[in-house]
């Protein structure tokens, strides 16, 4: 799709600010479901009902940060004798994490499709969200979309509405971009977003969008 001086520049805008704010809900989601994870993990500990799972999850962890070749064989370890566990739903998200702050696309999918399938709704929904960055910066915005499509917890409605309207932007749809986001701006207001924050960063897009 070709754009004129006035376009470009307002497609140059929304970028500006989609790099501020564009993920911003996103990243609430994450944040608050990692936490949960590590509390319920801690309170796993507490109770000693996972001690063998929180030391195999150290060995990885290690390894993860140190970005050694045995991360591959301690996750997989993890996710076959402790995938019940939330060491395990931990350990997935941290091995995406550093596939994607490598850009390795293809390797980050494989631990997020694990979780899909074998983690709780809550980390299902971060999986999925994450799995749609994923493809979408493969520019497989057609299969991200299709991930968003299967909302596992209502506490992630949000996030997901929201995060296809980041990728509707990537294709340069405006009109699906703007109803995503429209749709996203009513849902917060009804639910009451307890972050100001939030609302205000979906509004911003929303007012970006050119009208179609």
């Amino acid at each position: 799709m070709a754009f004129d001086l006035d376009e470009q520049e307002q497609m140059d805008q929304i970028k500006a600010f989609w790099e501020r704010w564009g993920t911003f809900i996103s990243s609430v989601v994450i944040a608050g479901a990692l936490v949960f994870a590590g509390w319920k993990a801690y309170d796993f500990y507490q109770v000693k009902q996972s001690e063998k799972a929180a030391a195999a999850y150290e060995v990885f962890a290690q390894a993860a940060q140190k970005k050694d070749a045995s991360a591959d064989a301690a996750l997989s370890s993890i996710q076959q004798a402790y995938g019940k566990t939330q060491y395990a739903a931990l350990a997935s998200i941290q091995a995406a994490q550093v596939a994607m702050a490598s850009q390795q696309w293809d390797k980050a999918q494989v631990p997020l499709q694990w979780l899909m399938t074998n983690g709780t709704a809550e980390n299902q929904g971060v999986a999925r969200l994450m799995l749609a960055d994923v493809l979408a910066q493969s520019t497989k915005t057609d299969d991200a979309l299709k991930v968003l499509d299967v909302v596992p917890s209502p506490s992630f409605a949000l996030a997901f509405i929201n995060k296809k309207s980041d990728i509707y932007l990537q294709m340069k749809d405006m009109a699906k971009a703007r109803e995503a986001l429209e749709q996203a701006v009513k849902l917060a207001k009804e639910q009451g977003a307890n972050s100001k924050d939030m609302l205000d960063a979906l509004q911003g897009k929303l007012d970006l969008l050119p009208k179609v």
